[in-house]
């Protein structure tokens, strides 16, 4: 029997390794970021997102970095608010990728 609810995506296999995906978005794109994240979830894929993932006294860059290297999968928000963050989200993003 396969478990594979979509190709590639998440598998419902309760024996397989839940597959890491790190989301990156601007600020201001945080009800999409919500909305993808929760399509993400209920396909079976753990979803890591600073914004929500971050407590304040966290080793932002340290944690940011253990969180990239654990993910299987990274999906970038690239949108008007991203491109025009001052916090560089393009850039940090293009920088991993």
């Amino acid at each position: 029997m396969r478990c594979h609810q979509h190709a590639g995506i998440g598998n419902g296999c309760p024996d397989q390794d839940i597959v890491k995906v790190f989301l990156s978005h601007a600020h201001l794109d945080a009800p999409l970021a919500a909305r993808i994240r929760k399509a993400l979830a209920e396909r079976g894929l753990e979803v890591w997102e600073p914004d929500r993932d971050l407590l304040p006294g966290d080793n932002w860059a340290g944690e940011t970095a253990r969180a990239l290297e654990e993910s299987e999968a990274m999906v970038v928000l690239l949108t008007p608010a991203a491109a025009s963050s001052p916090y560089g989200t393009v850039q940090k993003s293009q920088t991993v990728l």
